[in-house]
């Protein structure tokens, strides 16, 4: 695989492991406030459903593009 396939893929594969992370920290937020039950924990799980939610839709688009891109560009990687 030449260098410029590796740079490729990455920038294909990269937004969606972003994604992954960041849906499994907000979650995992969500899981420590629903174990403590109180206001402060509760608003932590909130400002991180706000932050989440404000990264999570660029990320989305850039992971889109980014997939699609590599889908059209991946059968110029056999040559």
């Amino acid at each position: 695989m030449s260098r410029r396939a590796r740079v490729l893929s990455l920038l294909g594969v990269v937004p969606l492991v972003g994604l992954l992370a960041l849906v499994v920290g907000v979650g995992t937020v969500a899981l420590y406030a629903e174990s403590r039950k109180n206001w402060t924990a509760y608003f932590l799980m909130e400002r991180a459903m706000v932050v989440g939610a404000e990264v999570v839709v660029p990320l989305v688009a850039v992971a889109l593009v980014g997939s699609l891109v590599l889908v059209f560009v991946a059968p110029r990687f056999d040559r």
